[in-house]
């Protein structure tokens, strides 16, 4: 979910979270306003991890990504794939005791900076991870993938398909007067392992939030249990 600030939103994600009858893995926000001194203040419950990858300096809108691992996974952060500057903003990590290691990613792109070197950064992003057959990467990409405008957006969308398989397929961005739009996604390298993909009707944002669910098999307890 685009959540467009913490402060603002969370309290209303966390209790529409509370009335569903499912416990997601992960949980990605973008546009979380906060940097990581201040993550803790923002907990879910007790049963999620946090991790946050700071916002551009001196950026106190519009900036910041973090994810909730649940408890029952094992993770480490990704360093080298965890980046923050005006053209793009990702965390990622590595969950380590499924049946075959899963790199989970949420991307963030400002609509202020360079697409043409989001795009750059993206595919370099993207050359770094292709050893890993399970890769989830969501977030808010600022394409509008159902009316793709010029160039840069056709060649984001050639980047992402040459790997990857988008999961969302309706608007998930709507304002006031303004056409709706298909912004925010899940591409996955896997995608047999999918049950299910689509939005919710939550009304935390202008965007919906979007999910998946996948099947996978832990091969061991977490944290040792």
């Amino acid at each position: 979910l685009n959540v467009d600030g913490n402060k603002t939103n969370l309290d209303e994600l966390v209790a529409n979270l509370n009335q569903l009858n499912h416990n997601f893995s992960v949980i990605g926000l973008a546009e979380t306003n906060i940097d990581t001194d201040n993550k803790d203040t923002y907990r879910i419950t007790d049963d999620y991890t946090s991790v946050y990858q700071s916002g551009s300096a001196g950026k106190h809108k519009g900036s910041g990504v973090g994810m909730y691992i649940h408890n029952k996974h094992n993770f480490t952060k990704l360093n080298s794939l965890s980046i923050c500057n005006e053209n793009i903003e990702t965390l990622f990590v590595s969950i380590t005791n499924l049946e075959q290691p899963t790199t989970v990613g949420v991307l963030y792109r400002p609509p202020s900076g360079s697409m043409k070197l989001f795009n750059k950064e993206l595919q370099s992003l993207l050359s770094s991870i292709q050893t890993c057959s399970n890769t989830y990467i969501l977030g808010d990409f600022n394409v509008n993938l159902l009316n793709l405008i010029n160039s840069q957006d056709e060649e984001f969308e050639e980047i992402m398909l040459t790997s990857f398989h988008p999961l969302i397929s309706t608007a998930t961005h709507a304002q006031p007067h303004c056409a709706s739009t298909c912004i925010d996604n899940i591409f996955t390298s896997n995608p047999n392992k999918v049950t299910t993909s689509g939005t919710l009707d939550w009304n935390i944002s202008h965007h919906s939030p979007i999910f998946q669910l996948s099947e996978y098999h832990s091969k061991s307890s977490p944290k040792g249990e």
